[in-house]
């Protein structure tokens, strides 16, 4: 998946703050991201909603269960696990 000049991938990589503390507008792009993502798989509209880390979790735990197969299935659990680490930190 391409976004701008940048294949998903690469540009998660670029936005990504690795341990530091991650501004509002940062969250945001990422979630976005990964919104537009989930869109493309099996997965229930309430999920949706990564700002909330009951939603993360849950993600973490059931996202394979029927998306394994995805051609973006390792990007999207990275996505996840960052945000959920994220939120851990931040709470």
């Amino acid at each position: 998946m391409k976004i701008g000049a940048y294949n998903m991938s690469n540009w998660w990589y670029t936005a990504s703050t690795k341990g530091k503390n991650v501004d509002f507008e940062s969250r945001q792009r990422k979630e976005s991201a990964l919104k537009t993502l989930l869109q493309q798989m099996n997965v229930p509209a309430m999920r949706t909603d990564t700002s909330k880390e009951t939603n993360l979790r849950w993600l973490q735990r059931n996202l394979g269960a029927q998306n394994s197969g995805h051609p973006m299935f390792t990007t999207v659990m990275t996505m996840v696990n960052e945000l959920a680490r994220e939120a851990r930190r931040n709470s």
